[in-house]
């Protein structure tokens, strides 16, 4: 526990795309957001960040606090959809089936925008079915206006709205049903739909599409700087490319490296379909399908992206364990069911409970071992002993420059891959555009040692100055004999 709580705090990066959101949170407290500035997602949750960083001080962990508050949000509010409150064992089963992805205590802890995009998301999907129970426009206009922000945070929150359409849906049929005399066939329901009410729906959907396109061209007009082709036309630039590698590429094998889940995920929808519970189905089936289709059509597929499928199959499991919880504390049902029954759930739940425990010793493991602790990092460690501050230096790990109060230069400071896919850059005019600045320190990893031409740079300009994993730091020569800060 004490290593978690380290990592947390104390961590240099614990998740891949860290450095950049660093880079971004920290040039937009210092107002070195240009319009050469490369970014191609949008700004808000950044701006959330900033506004942190500002109130409270720049640091590692408060970011990595906002993202786990974004998960226990996103945990509850996935409950309240599938109505697990009273039910203490789906609760334990969904949370341990969102935890057991392989990487998701990376994806949950670390700042990056999955999960506080998808807290979002959901949050509307939520939002919307409590409209819907209450025939509300208020909550409608405010269930759109977060969607708006969750797409203000990240794009992909598109792929939320097909399944919150759907389970808005089949709430109001559900109503309907609840409400009326008529028989028991669900066809002759919905044609007993009066047209009453179908205005009343539209209308609910009307508003919340509205305050959804608002928020959405609100959140755009007070971004720092944005453009139409790094948001879009960069990603299907990147997604066309043939420099993608095949295992960048979604498979249905990777869901079969979540067996507990998918099997889960399997007895949620067998239950629920038996008991003709197909509200609670809407949603998370949705929104599987929904993610399934897009990942099959998009590259590339990102391990993070990996929590889009946790949240439906942790969806259906809690479901399917409320139901199992029900079974047993049934006195009617046959005892030797009954304990069956309890002996299944609670060998799901240890097996589940233990694949989240591993999964955060793994991520523990390999965030100390990679990168390390902001007081045992060999690189923070020599810069910090150089007192080398406020000076430009170049790595595409942007949480170096963010510990060491050191300076990224705008257009350099976010370098994804799909930046290179997309054609936007090239490691050749990389190269170039480091020669002509000569940066203080670098900061980078053996890909580039592993191209000639930066080898040979490299030795005629910098001396090693620090090795820690992957990454090795360099210091221009010239600075080599002494400690260099700007006023």
């Amino acid at each position: 526990m004490g290593s978690f709580i380290e990592a947390i705090l104390h961590g240099v990066q614990v998740g891949g795309d860290e450095g950049f959101e660093y880079a971004k949170a920290a040039a937009l407290v210092a107002g070195g957001v240009t319009e050469g500035f490369w970014n191609d997602q949008p700004w808000a949750w950044t701006q959330v960040i900033a506004l942190l960083f500002r109130l409270f001080g720049s640091s590692l962990w408060l970011p990595r606090l906002a993202t786990i508050a974004s998960c226990a949000a996103l945990i509850l509010l996935m409950v309240r959809i599938q109505r697990l409150g009273r039910s203490p064992l789906g609760l334990a089963l969904l949370v341990a089936t969102y935890l057991s992805c392989h990487r998701a205590f990376e994806v949950n802890v670390a700042h990056m925008l999955e999960v506080p995009m998808s807290a979002f998301a959901v949050a509307s999907s939520y939002l919307l079915l409590v409209a819907a129970k209450h025939n509300s426009l208020r909550l409608s206009f405010g269930s759109g206006a977060i969607m708006g922000f969750a797409l203000n945070v990240k794009l992909l929150a598109l792929l939320f709205i097909p399944a919150a359409i759907a389970a808005f849906v089949a709430q109001t049929i559900e109503q309907r049903n609840a409400a009326s005399d008529v028989g028991k066939q669900q066809t002759s329901r919905i044609r007993g739909v009066p047209r009453a009410q179908v205005f009343q729906i539209l209308g609910l959907l009307v508003v919340w599409f509205a305050a959804l396109t608002a928020t959405f061209g609100v959140g755009l007009t007070l971004s720092p700087q944005w453009s139409w082709s790094s948001l879009v036309w960069s990603h299907v630039c990147a997604a066309k490319s043939a420099l993608i590698k095949p295992d960048l590429c979604f498979s249905p094998a990777v869901l079969l490296g979540q067996p507990e889940a998918l099997l889960g995920g399997v007895f949620g929808l067998i239950t629920l379909s038996r008991q003709g519970e197909y509200t609670s189905l809407a949603y998370p089936c949705s929104l599987f399908i929904t993610m399934l289709v897009a990942h099959l059509a998009i590259k590339p597929y990102w391990y993070y992206y990996d929590v889009h499928f946790m949240i439906p199959l942790a969806m259906l499991t809690g479901a399917a364990a409320q139901k199992a919880e029900m079974f047993l504390f049934n006195e009617r049902k046959p005892w030797a069911l009954r304990f069956a029954s309890f002996f299944l759930v609670v060998f799901a739940l240890g097996y589940v409970s233990y694949s989240a425990w591993a999964s955060a010793q793994s991520w523990v493991a390999s965030a100390l071992e990679v990168h390390g602790l902001v007081s045992n990092n060999e690189i923070v460690k020599s810069i910090e002993n150089r007192g080398i501050h406020n000076q430009y230096m170049f790595t595409r790990n942007g949480t170096y420059a963010f510990v060491t109060g050191n300076l990224l230069y705008p257009d350099l400071a976010v370098l994804p891959s799909k930046r290179f896919w997309s054609g936007n850059i090239t490691h050749e005019e990389l190269l170039v555009s480091l020669r002509e600045r000569k940066p203080k320190l670098l900061v980078i990893s053996e890909y580039e040692l592993g191209n000639p031409k930066w080898r040979e740079w490299i030795a005629t300009e910098y001396a090693l100055l620090a090795k820690q994993g992957y990454l090795t730091c360099w210091l221009r020569k010239d600075q080599a004999g002494q400690s260099v800060e700007r006023k």
